[in-house]
């Protein structure tokens, strides 16, 4: 995967939240060229991302 790939993801997160009803953010977290965390904004500010 390369970067661009990555925003794509963190995209999706975001269209994620806001098909939710949420503010439109997204992230991931990513450790060498693996993904192991995601998320999209929640309404409750401790939630934390999911790890893979």
């Amino acid at each position: 995967m390369n970067h661009e790939d990555f925003m794509r993801l963190a995209l999706e997160q975001a269209k994620l939240a806001k098909s939710a009803g949420d503010l439109p953010f997204g992230a991931i977290v990513v450790q060498g060229d693996k993904v192991v965390g995601k998320n999209e904004l929640k309404t409750i500010p401790s939630v934390k991302s999911r790890i893979m």
